[in-house]
């Protein structure tokens, strides 16, 4: 009884590992494509000045101050994005010198600074198309506690993000 017990439990075994093995045991072919050649798109932005801001000479300017000359200055440039992606353009500045904390800008997405001022570093809500081409305008003015006979630089840096369509 103990010998014919083993042998069927030996049987059920070998059946189970069997039938295990051939219930996973699937044909398997392959078939590789031909290579596709993969490379990234240029994503590159310019821009230039149309006419370029006169920084020199400057008077302070205080909008919430009425009784100051409005002494702002401003200059227009054309930004073209050379990609077919769509992107957000942002401008913004970079002062430096015995002025530069003292130079204030905002920036227009038009040549004629009209409508809306973004403050520097803010995108402009309106996407620009691939290969398409903006008139900015970009205002200075320094502040009531610019310090007088001081100079300073500033480089203006046009921005391109690329977003979804």
């Amino acid at each position: 009884m103990f010998r014919k017990g083993t042998l069927t439990i030996a049987v059920a075994i070998i059946l189970v590992a069997a039938g295990g093995a051939v219930a996973h045991a699937l044909w398997q072919s392959q078939q590789p494509v031909s290579d596709v050649q993969i490379r990234s798109s240029d994503f590159q932005v310019s821009a230039q000045w149309i006419t370029a801001p006169t920084l020199t000479a400057m008077f302070p300017y205080d909008p919430n101050n009425a009784n100051l000359v409005d002494n702002r200055r401003e200059g227009t440039a054309q930004v073209t994005l050379h990609s077919a992606a769509q992107s957000q353009i942002t401008v913004q500045h970079d002062p430096s010198g015995g002025l530069g904390s003292h130079l204030h800008g905002v920036w227009h997405p038009n040549a004629d600074c009209t409508g809306t001022a973004r403050p520097m570093g803010a995108a402009n809500p309106q996407p620009l198309a691939g290969g398409e081409s903006i008139d900015i305008c970009v205002r200075f003015w320094v502040t009531a506690a610019a310090p007088q006979n001081t100079s300073g630089d500033t480089t203006v840096i046009v921005e391109a993000r690329q977003i979804r369509p």
